[in-house]
């Protein structure tokens, strides 16, 4: 025969006992204590890891170069008369100037000298020229050693010749001047390596016995040494 104390005791048991039947049947809340978290390491790992450094750009660098080329004047310097006749080929030496104003593009001045051989149509009849205006460069690729670029340009030209005691010149403006080269940095801040250049243009100014007409070309080939402040890739 049961006891009320008997009763009691299992009425607890059975309390107990539906109590953990009913905690143990509910399921874990998302992102609570039962929640399965990733491993501490790999979370770790992921907020460390940084994106790879992106390569120095141009923007607030100082430009400067210096050439020096093989140049051949052709097609016409006036109505009738042909560069040839009047300049043959030589030597031309450049100076650019420029400044970063974005990752890949540099604006600037440029200046050009010619000393040209005696053309076909005389003898002794040596020439000289001068040109300079502004440009706009732009770099092809960042971060590597080689630079390749190519650039456009305008400016005036002049170009004179003594024949025979009598000087001749011509001046005119230079509505396309483009170049295409690399250079190689040895070290940041210096450069070197070979271009091309074509130019075209019309000279309006002229002796008095030629009449204007025409387009006068240039090619040029050689080496430039180029000057990179704070320095290339920096």
């Amino acid at each position: 025969m049961r006891t009320p104390g008997h009763l009691s005791m299992a009425l607890a048991v059975s309390s107990l006992a539906l109590l953990a039947s009913s905690a143990a049947a509910q399921p874990a809340e998302p992102g609570g204590a039962g929640a399965e978290d990733p491993p501490q390491d790999s979370a770790a790992r992921w907020n460390t890891r940084s994106e790879p450094p992106r390569p120095a750009g141009l923007a607030g660098h100082v430009a400067l170069s210096g050439s020096v080329a093989w140049v051949l004047p052709f097609g016409t310097i006036s109505e009738g008369v042909s560069q040839h006749d009047r300049f043959g080929s030589g030597l031309g030496y450049q100076l650019d100037l420029g400044y970063g104003v974005g990752s890949s593009v540099v604006i600037g001045v440029w200046g050009q000298l010619l000393t040209l051989s005696d053309g076909s149509g005389c003898d002794d009849c040596a020439g000289i020229g001068f040109a300079g205006g502004p440009f706009v460069r732009y770099h092809l690729v960042q971060g590597l050693r080689f630079d390749p670029w190519f650039s456009f340009g305008i400016g005036y030209r002049s170009q004179s010749q003594d024949v025979n005691g009598v000087e001749r010149s011509y001046g005119g403006l230079d509505w396309a001047r483009v170049q295409f080269g690399g250079d190689w940095y040895a070290l940041p801040q210096l450069g070197f390596g070979p271009f091309v250049e074509l130019g075209a243009g019309n000279f309006f100014a002229r002796p008095d016995d030629e009449q204007a007409n025409g387009v006068s070309w240039r090619f040029m080939t050689g080496l430039r040494v180029a000057v990179d402040f704070p320095g290339h890739g920096r």
